[in-house]
């Protein structure tokens, strides 16, 4: 019986996989005899695993398993055995707790495969392998993740009852979470997948009314690593409109945007708020602004606060809010008898207390001016009485008071003096006028003579003539027409002012006698290499006109601009019809691209010796009458003219005269003013040229 015992135990023992099994390091492995379950084979590691390092082979083979595992009986272990030996096949006990001497709690998988001889079970092979790191690996990670679960419910509890609207966005764009609150915020919140949805039904704005793109979207700005905060936008939904405020931050890990957060508030309460707080903040300064007296609030401690337009005016020195009025060293404040008025007595001081100042007048002088002021204060104050602001009026009676000294001491004297003053200066006038009308009109007699002589020379001795001759005549019959301009200019003049002028007007077209200036005009135009271009909205406009007045203006204006335009530059000369004061006017542009006139010389451009410039050139000569003579004709037709200029850029003149025909009875056709009638005043035209650019050297 021993022998066959033997033999038993000597296939075991031959067995490879069981020779290498009994060989690991990392695995337990014994055999038990069955039924009676004897330990009769057992690698290091087990013996180690059940006694220790100290523990040997020899203190286990032999014994019974119930010998060293004293809880054998109703253990796990004996249901698996009992499992392997039912089924014939190898029972598993996954993860089964063993507590190491040295490891402590420990983790192993075991396997028990009953071993047949002769189809009869005789041995009880088992093989624990220790899991005991993945487990522990395992359910650390468990735990972690029901930390992690644990925190994610909190926080969704959180962010769900805040009253903000909480997106986190993936960087590719797709939300990845939304809490409750975003169906507020957002319509049909339930096709809400990725960034761009919402703009399908809704419509988002800046404050100033700019419609946003999706890329300028508050989620898209944080997608691309921008962090915004408290960006207000106006969002148009279908249902509503509302103003919503968003913050923004991006969130990376290790250095790559993660995802990003977005929270969004509804400020359209606030912002309707602030919006009407705004408006009657401005409805008050523009109120304010618009009261001829100055106005002051100063809070409790006598500091500005607000201030409008008018008390800046009176007040220059007063630069900036929050400057106490009052404390200024330079600064005295007298009462009408000239006695310093303490500090405290000052109507803003006394307001400060409570007290309600009304009418208090006085003086605020300093190193700059003396100025008289009536002044009310009046004391604004909270539910317990306690001043909180103080509103001052302010009014400057400095002329008032100085008008009524002047009359008071001088009223007689000076209203002689003025009447005296008035009626010499009259009279120096009227004689004036008349010695300049008779000087001027005695120089006209012999310069008509001289010129009409040159006009004989050239005519009769034209081709006799050295050019150097020619030349020095020239010369003088360009100073001629230069003196004969001043001296017609200063006749008519003369002739307006005293309203001696006659206007003999006929009804003309105005597009067509225009364009005729032009055209005579041009050959002076090519000499500088200017070019005229004209330009007309109307082809035909029959207007009552003094047809050699208003020669005479357009002559000059052309005049000007080829004089103060360089060469290789042009003159647009433009007709077009408008309505102004309840009027139709007809109106004659003259638009050139010469040194402009400089705005503190624009107002006096059309005085009398009016110059833009008194350091002209001999390339621009003048005496200053031009213009003077062109605005009295103009305004002798019963026109306007107009002029806008830039400095370096160049001029522009526009002339308007009324859009109507002479209303007298005709006395014949030749009234009306054509085509082949203009043409038999040519040498009118020519020789008005002659005189009107007699200052221009080419």
């Amino acid at each position: 019986m021993n022998g066959g015992i033997i033999l038993e135990h000597n296939i075991i023992d031959n067995d490879l996989y069981l020779k290498q099994l009994m060989e690991s390091e990392t695995s337990a492995v014994c055999v038990f005899t069955f039924p009676d379950l004897k330990l009769i084979r057992c690698n290091n590691t087990y013996v180690v695993g059940w006694g220790g390092e100290n523990a040997h082979t020899t203190d286990l083979i032999g014994k019974y398993i119930y010998e060293f595992h004293a809880d054998w009986s109703g253990s796990e272990g004996e249901k698996v055995l009992k499992e392997a030996i039912e089924t014939g096949k190898t029972a598993q006990d996954k993860e089964f707790k063993y507590y190491h001497y040295i490891k402590g709690e420990c983790y192993w998988n075991s396997f028990i495969t009953p071993i047949k001889i002769e189809e009869e079970v005789k041995y009880i092979f088992c093989n624990f392998i220790d899991v005991t790191e993945a487990v522990l690996y395992r359910k650390t990670i468990e735990m972690q993740n029901e930390i992690i679960r644990a925190q994610k419910n909190q926080l969704e509890a959180i962010t769900d009852n805040m009253t903000d609207a909480l997106i986190i966005v993936n960087p590719d764009g797709y939300f990845s979470y939304l809490n409750r609150r975003t169906s507020d915020y957002f319509y049909d919140i339930d096709n809400f997948r990725k960034l761009g949805d919402s703009l399908k039904h809704t419509d988002y704005y800046y404050e100033n009314g700019t419609k946003l793109h999706i890329d300028e979207l508050p989620t898209a700005r944080v997608l691309r690593g921008e962090s915004i905060d408290n960006i207000i936008l106006k969002v148009v939904r279908p249902d509503k409109t509302a103003y919503y405020s968003y913050c923004g931050t991006p969130i990376y890990e290790e250095g790559k945007l993660a995802y990003a957060l977005v929270s969004l508030r509804d400020v359209s309460e606030r912002y309707e708020q602030d919006r009407k707080v705004r408006m009657h903040k401005e409805f008050l300064e523009i109120i304010l602004d618009n009261i001829t007296d100055p106005f002051i609030v100063y809070d409790e401690n006598c500091n500005i606060s607000l201030l409008n337009k008018a008390a800046l005016r009176l007040y220059p020195r007063i630069k900036h809010k929050g400057c106490i009025f009052g404390k200024n060293s330079d600064v005295e404040f007298l009462d009408f008898n000239n006695e310093p008025i303490k500090l405290e007595d000052l109507p803003t001081q006394r307001a400060a207390k409570g007290e309600c100042v009304r009418s208090r007048q006085l003086i605020i002088k300093d190193s700059i001016s003396l100025k008289y002021v009536e002044i009310n204060a009046i004391p604004i104050l909270d539910k317990y009485n306690n001043v909180i602001a103080i509103v001052s009026n302010h009014r400057d009676i400095t002329d008032m008071i100085e008008y009524h000294q002047k009359i008071k001491n001088h009223d007689e004297e000076r209203i002689r003096y003025e009447k005296e003053k008035n009626e010499a200066l009259e009279a120096s006038m009227k004689l004036k006028d008349e010695f300049l009308y008779l000087i001027t009109h005695e120089f006209k007699t012999p310069i008509t003579v001289i010129y009409s002589a040159l006009q004989a020379i050239e005519f009769i001795c034209k081709d006799e003539f050295s050019s150097r001759v020619a030349k020095y005549l020239k010369c003088i019959k360009q100073n001629t027409n230069r003196q004969l301009r001043l001296v017609n200019n200063l006749l008519d003049i003369t002739k307006i002012s005293s309203g001696n002028i006659k206007i003999d007007k006929r009804n003309l077209d105005i597009v067509y006698v225009t364009k005729a200036i032009i055209k005579s005009v041009e050959l002076y135009a090519k000499q500088k290499n200017i070019n005229i271009f004209f330009k007309s909205t109307i082809q035909y406009k029959e207007i009552g006109l003094d047809e050699e007045k208003y020669e005479r203006i357009i002559l000059n204006l052309l005049a000007n601009a080829l004089k103060f335009t360089s060469n290789d530059k042009d003159i647009m000369v433009r007709i077009y019809t408008k309505r102004a004061s309840g009027s139709s006017w007809v109106c004659v542009e003259v638009k050139d691209q010469g040194i402009g006139i400089p705005k503190s010389r624009q107002e006096i451009i059309f005085e009398k010796f009016g110059q833009a410039d008194t350091t002209l050139s001999r390339q621009a000569e003048g005496t200053g009458l031009g213009l003077h003579l062109v605005k009295l004709l103009v305004e002798a037709l019963e026109g306007n003219i107009l002029l806008d200029s830039q400095e370096g850029i160049g001029s522009t003149f526009t002339v308007m005269f009324p859009n109507r025909k002479i209303s007298k009875k005709r006395k014949s056709e030749g009234d009306v003013l054509t085509n082949t009638n203009f043409m038999e005043n040519d040498n009118r035209l020519i020789q008005g040229m002659e005189i009107e650019f007699s200052d221009i050297y080419f």
